[in-house]
């Protein structure tokens, strides 16, 4: 039985976390043996693993004094490594058949504390780290430091051929380390039973939906300049925007000073979208980054068409408007792709089958045979 090892910062509702928790949900339990090791044990998504997983931790969400001021003692000598270290090693196993680090930054970083824990290292990207390289910070904003990590590895897992070609503007990485793609896989079945559930709301007029966090990369406030252009012209509609985050203040702000607090609506962070998504008309992402957005893939699942930015990840499931509208990096281009797709049926309803086509590419099952064979030496 092969034993694996997945590293992740946290399990707080994020793309890379939802797609792990898809993954260890897939595993073959008869033939894997499975431990999951938590920078910090927190997050919704905990009870989201699978029951076959031993979960593992280095902090709770709420530590003891004792242990802060450790933390804090070590990192003032510059120590924490070694202190982090030696924690992980009183938790882990000896030996693992894969060790893999399910994020940039603080994952990938601890990572390198027990490389010698395994033959096999594999390192996951799941964004454009030449847009944003947010990981640098754990080591020390210096990239040569980041750069060996990776180097140190046996194994680097893009989730999209466009996220690869950024890293290695970014990196230069020896030829010995393998680099693979893997695209994310979309559960169908689950989306469409989590669909299902009830909600206290009604769809009253045509509807977009935006998913994610409010953060810098997802550039909501470009929905929001949009709907302003579009309410100006004299559309009835909404925009539901799922999530929270760091600028969900500063967005809610934005809609009051543009005069859309009518039609841009925050619902918040949920940890069942499925049944928002099943309600609206059209899923609109209008990020600056991406690594893969799984939430395409789940808007395929419910037959919604799709209008994204021109971003690493997405353009790629698109295939350049094949599946879904893809548009610049422009607010008037986003409005007017909104602006066709309330207007016209015919085209909602070809991007819908045409939705359900590219599913098929990221089936469970052949996502799964991907992970299997990296888990080998």
């Amino acid at each position: 039985m092969k034993h694996i090892l997945f590293i992740i910062h946290s399990l707080h509702i994020g793309g890379a976390e939802k797609v792990l928790c898809d993954f260890l949900d897939k595993f073959d339990y008869s033939k894997y043996r499975v431990d999951l090791l938590l920078y910090t044990q927190a997050g919704p998504l905990l009870t989201n693993i699978n029951k076959n997983v031993n979960v593992l931790y280095i902090y709770k969400e709420k530590e003891t004094l004792i242990t802060r001021f450790k933390r804090k003692f070590f990192s003032i000598l510059r120590s924490r490594n070694w202190f982090e270290r030696r924690i992980i090693e009183s938790k882990i196993c000896t030996r693992y058949d894969a060790i893999i680090s399910f994020c940039q930054g603080l994952a990938h970083k601890l990572h390198t504390l027990i490389l010698d824990r395994s033959n096999n290292n594999i390192s996951w990207v799941h964004s454009d780290l030449s847009v944003s390289n947010w990981g640098l910070r754990y080591f020390h904003g210096d990239i040569r430091e980041q750069e060996a990590a990776y180097n140190a590895m046996d194994k680097i897992v893009f989730v999209s051929k466009d996220a690869k070609t950024a890293f290695n503007l970014v990196f230069k990485i020896d030829g010995k380390v393998q680099q693979h793609i893997v695209y994310n896989f979309v559960n169908k079945d689950s989306v469409l039973s989590k669909s299902e559930e009830l909600l206290s709301i009604n769809k009253k007029k045509f509807t977009f939906i935006n998913i994610g966090r409010m953060i810098e990369a997802k550039r909501q406030d470009r929905l929001i300049e949009a709907s302003k252009i579009l309410k100006e012209k004299g559309y009835d509609f909404e925009i539901w925007i799922i999530g929270d985050g760091p600028l969900r203040q500063e967005l809610e702000q934005k809609s009051k000073i543009v005069g859309t607090t009518d039609i841009v609506i925050f619902h918040g962070m949920q940890k069942n979208p499925y049944p928002f998504l099943k309600l609206v008309d059209c899923f609109v992402l209008s990020s600056q980054q991406e690594g893969f957005s799984i939430v395409i893939g789940e808007s395929f699942a419910l037959s919604k068409p799709v209008i994204s930015t021109n971003v690493t990840g997405p353009t790629e499931i698109l295939s350049d408007s094949i599946y879904g509208i893809v548009v610049e990096q422009d607010v008037q281009q986003l409005a007017n792709a909104m602006e066709q797709v309330m207007t016209n049926e015919l085209m909602r309803t070809h991007y819908a089958e045409m939705g359900l086509q590219r599913l098929e590419y990221f089936s469970p099952e052949k996502i799964m045979q991907q992970i299997y064979s990296l888990c080998q030496a």
